[in-house]
C-alpha cells in the first residue's frame, strides 16, 4: 500500500497472459507521488493541465447555446529512462470468488457474504527518453494458483466456477467493469 504513481496505458502495452490488453497499472519505482501518466502508441506523457476548449455556438431552431468542451494538455515525459516495474490485476478475467464466513470486514454477522480478486500480475517496462522500447510480463498468478492460495495458505472457502453464487459474482464484476466504460 502507500503512495505510488499511475499509469494508464492507452496502446495495449501491458497485457495479462490470456492476452487481455490490461490498461491501468501502479509503479513504485519512481517517486511514489501519486502522478499519473499516459502511455499512448508507446509514449510516455505527463498531463500538465485541463483547460476548457474555444466555446462554440450551436442553434437548433430559436434555441442557442455555447458549448464547450474540457481539453488536457500532457507534456512528453523524457525523463523516464530504464526500467519500470509495474503491478496489476486483469479485469477482463473471472475473479476466483469465495465465501467470507467472518462478514464484511471482519464484522463476524455470519456467512454467506462473497468476495472475489483477479490474479496479480507484475511486468517490467524499458523506457528511453518517455518512449516504450521493451515489455516484459514477469510475474502472472493463475487462477488455479489464486484457488489454491487462498483455500490453502489462507483457509478460504472457494467457490467452485459452476457454483450459481459464483457465477453470480462473476457476473456483477464484468457489470461493473462495462458501467466504468472498460470494453
Amino acid at each position: 500500500m502507500g503512495m505510488y504513481d499511475e499509469f494508464e496505458f492507452h496502446d495495449g502495452t501491458l497485457r495479462c497472459p490470456d492476452g487481455h490488453a490490461v490498461p491501468n497499472a501502479q509503479t513504485k519505482d519512481l517517486d511514489c507521488t501519486l502522478a499519473h501518466f499516459i502511455v499512448i502508441e508507446g509514449i510516455a506523457f505527463r498531463p500538465a493541465q485541463t483547460y476548457p476548449a474555444p466555446f462554440t455556438i450551436q442553434r437548433d431552431g430559436e434555441k442557442i447555446r455555447a458549448v464547450s468542451t474540457w481539453k488536457q494538455v500532457a507534456e512528453l515525459a523524457d525523463d523516464l529512462d530504464g526500467p519500470v516495474g509495474f503491478h496489476s490485476h486483469c479485469d477482463e478475467c473471472d475473479p476466483v470468488v469465495w465465501e467470507d464466513s467472518r462478514g464484511a470486514g471482519g464484522g463476524g454477522w455470519g456467512r454467506g457474504h462473497v468476495q472475489s480478486c483477479q490474479p496479480y500480475l507484475q511486468w517490467v517496462v524499458e523506457f528511453e527518453r518517455g518512449h516504450v522500447k521493451k515489455a516484459a510480463l514477469l510475474t502472472a498468478t493463475t487462477r488455479a494458483e489464486l484457488r489454491a492460495r487462498l483455500e490453502r495458505v489462507e483457509g478460504r472457502l472457494v467457490l467452485p466456477d459452476d457454483d450459481r453464487v459464483a457465477k453470480q459474482e462473476v457476473a456483477r464484476h464484468h457489470k461493473e467493469r462495462k458501467e466504468r466504460g472498460h470494453r
